[in-house]
Protein backbone atom coordinates (compact mmCIF):
# COMPACT_ATOMS: atom_id res chain seq x y z
CA UNK A 1 0.00 0.00 0.00
CA UNK A 2 2.53 2.38 1.14
CA UNK A 3 4.63 1.76 -2.49
CA UNK A 4 1.31 2.90 -4.26
CA UNK A 5 1.19 5.97 -1.99
CA UNK A 6 4.94 6.84 -3.38
CA UNK A 7 4.17 6.21 -6.85
CA UNK A 8 1.78 8.49 -6.79
CA UNK A 9 3.54 10.80 -5.01
CA UNK A 10 6.14 10.62 -7.71
CA UNK A 11 3.96 11.12 -10.38
CA UNK A 12 2.52 14.00 -8.93
CA UNK A 13 6.14 15.83 -8.35
CA UNK A 14 6.79 14.90 -11.93
CA UNK A 15 3.71 16.24 -13.45
CA UNK A 16 4.07 19.45 -11.42
CA UNK A 17 7.49 19.88 -12.57
CA UNK A 18 6.39 19.35 -15.56
CA UNK A 19 4.27 22.12 -16.01
CA UNK A 20 6.47 24.31 -14.19
CA UNK A 21 9.04 24.04 -16.98
CA UNK A 22 6.53 23.87 -19.64
CA UNK A 23 8.04 25.40 -23.09
CA UNK A 24 6.62 28.49 -23.78
CA UNK A 25 5.44 26.79 -27.57
CA UNK A 26 2.89 25.06 -25.64
CA UNK A 27 1.84 27.55 -23.50
CA UNK A 28 1.44 29.79 -26.54
CA UNK A 29 -1.20 27.62 -28.16
CA UNK A 30 -3.52 27.75 -25.09
CA UNK A 31 -3.13 31.22 -25.08
CA UNK A 32 -3.89 32.08 -28.94
CA UNK A 33 -7.26 29.12 -28.20
CA UNK A 34 -8.19 31.83 -25.43
CA UNK A 35 -7.69 34.93 -27.36
CA UNK A 36 -11.34 35.20 -28.34
CA UNK A 37 -12.96 34.83 -24.56
CA UNK A 38 -9.80 37.17 -23.41
CA UNK A 39 -11.25 39.71 -25.66
CA UNK A 40 -15.05 39.88 -24.90
CA UNK A 41 -16.24 43.09 -22.91
CA UNK A 42 -15.37 42.63 -19.43
CA UNK A 43 -17.95 42.65 -17.26
CA UNK A 44 -18.21 45.70 -14.59
CA UNK A 45 -18.72 43.08 -11.38
CA UNK A 46 -19.52 45.12 -8.23
CA UNK A 47 -20.29 42.33 -5.57
CA UNK A 48 -19.23 38.76 -4.67
CA UNK A 49 -21.61 36.57 -5.59
CA UNK A 50 -21.35 38.26 -9.52
CA UNK A 51 -17.11 37.94 -9.41
CA UNK A 52 -17.57 33.99 -7.87
CA UNK A 53 -19.93 33.23 -10.13
CA UNK A 54 -18.05 34.62 -13.21
CA UNK A 55 -15.32 33.50 -12.24
CA UNK A 56 -16.75 29.84 -11.91
CA UNK A 57 -18.88 30.11 -15.34
CA UNK A 58 -15.64 30.55 -17.21
CA UNK A 59 -13.72 28.17 -15.08
CA UNK A 60 -16.37 25.70 -16.33
CA UNK A 61 -16.22 26.80 -20.23
CA UNK A 62 -12.49 26.40 -19.71
CA UNK A 63 -11.31 30.21 -19.78
CA UNK A 64 -8.98 29.96 -16.89
CA UNK A 65 -7.23 33.46 -17.49
CA UNK A 66 -10.36 34.65 -17.59
CA UNK A 67 -11.64 32.77 -14.19
CA UNK A 68 -8.24 33.83 -12.53
CA UNK A 69 -9.45 37.44 -13.31
CA UNK A 70 -12.82 37.30 -11.77
CA UNK A 71 -11.10 35.19 -8.95
CA UNK A 72 -8.69 38.21 -7.87
CA UNK A 73 -11.24 40.84 -8.48
CA UNK A 74 -13.19 38.17 -5.94
CA UNK A 75 -10.31 38.15 -3.81
CA UNK A 76 -10.29 42.13 -3.59
CA UNK A 77 -13.58 42.08 -2.31
CA UNK A 78 -13.47 39.14 0.59
CA UNK A 79 -9.54 38.44 0.36
CA UNK A 80 -10.49 36.65 4.16
CA UNK A 81 -12.43 33.36 2.69
CA UNK A 82 -11.39 30.32 2.72
CA UNK A 83 -13.25 28.57 0.32
CA UNK A 84 -12.56 31.49 -2.39
CA UNK A 85 -8.55 31.25 -1.74
CA UNK A 86 -8.67 27.72 -2.40
CA UNK A 87 -10.87 28.13 -5.62
CA UNK A 88 -8.25 30.68 -6.68
CA UNK A 89 -4.99 29.03 -6.05
CA UNK A 90 -5.94 26.09 -7.99
CA UNK A 91 -7.34 28.30 -10.78
CA UNK A 92 -3.94 30.69 -10.87
CA UNK A 93 -2.24 27.43 -10.90
CA UNK A 94 -3.84 25.94 -13.60
CA UNK A 95 -3.73 29.08 -15.57
CA UNK A 96 -0.26 29.34 -14.86
CA UNK A 97 -0.07 32.57 -12.46
CA UNK A 98 2.19 30.51 -10.44
CA UNK A 99 3.30 33.60 -8.24
CA UNK A 100 -0.23 34.61 -7.44
CA UNK A 101 -0.96 30.90 -7.15
CA UNK A 102 2.46 30.34 -4.46
CA UNK A 103 0.84 33.45 -2.59
CA UNK A 104 -2.32 32.24 -1.56
CA UNK A 105 -0.20 28.25 -1.05
CA UNK A 106 1.58 30.12 1.60
CA UNK A 107 -1.95 30.76 3.56
CA UNK A 108 -3.14 27.12 3.03
CA UNK A 109 -0.35 24.97 3.72
CA UNK A 110 -1.89 23.88 6.29
CA UNK A 111 -5.18 23.34 5.04
CA UNK A 112 -6.99 20.35 5.22
CA UNK A 113 -8.41 20.48 1.54
CA UNK A 114 -6.18 22.44 -0.52
CA UNK A 115 -2.65 21.82 1.97
CA UNK A 116 -1.39 19.21 0.10
CA UNK A 117 -1.34 20.95 -3.35
CA UNK A 118 -0.34 23.80 -1.51
CA UNK A 119 2.99 22.04 -0.09
CA UNK A 120 3.56 21.40 -3.48
CA UNK A 121 3.43 24.28 -4.75
CA UNK A 122 5.66 25.72 -2.07
CA UNK A 123 7.92 22.91 -2.70
CA UNK A 124 8.18 23.74 -6.75
CA UNK A 125 8.90 27.35 -5.91
CA UNK A 126 11.26 26.79 -3.88
CA UNK A 127 13.26 24.28 -6.62
CA UNK A 128 11.97 26.81 -9.14
CA UNK A 129 14.34 29.99 -6.90
CA UNK A 130 17.17 28.02 -6.13
CA UNK A 131 15.94 27.75 -2.25
CA UNK A 132 17.27 23.90 -2.27
CA UNK A 133 17.45 24.03 1.59
CA UNK A 134 13.75 24.73 1.67
CA UNK A 135 12.40 22.48 -0.62
CA UNK A 136 14.56 19.59 1.26
CA UNK A 137 12.69 20.83 4.78
CA UNK A 138 9.37 20.97 3.44
CA UNK A 139 8.98 17.89 1.65
CA UNK A 140 5.86 17.15 0.99
CA UNK A 141 5.92 13.06 2.26
CA UNK A 142 3.59 10.17 2.31
CA UNK A 143 3.66 9.71 5.63
CA UNK A 144 2.67 13.47 6.28
CA UNK A 145 -0.19 12.89 4.26
CA UNK A 146 -1.39 9.70 5.83
CA UNK A 147 -1.39 11.62 9.10
CA UNK A 148 -3.93 14.28 7.81
CA UNK A 149 -6.22 12.00 6.11
CA UNK A 150 -6.10 9.45 8.95
CA UNK A 151 -7.13 12.71 11.26
CA UNK A 152 -9.67 14.15 8.87
CA UNK A 153 -11.39 10.85 8.94
CA UNK A 154 -11.90 10.30 12.84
Amino acid sequence: MQKYGSRKFALATALASFTLFLPPAFAASTQDDMRLVRSLPEVNVQSLSGAYLAAKSAQAAGALGVASDYYEKALTIDPSSLPLQREAMFTFLADGRFDRGVELAAKLRDDDDAGKVARIALGMEALRTGDFDAAIDNPVSYTHLRAHETKANL
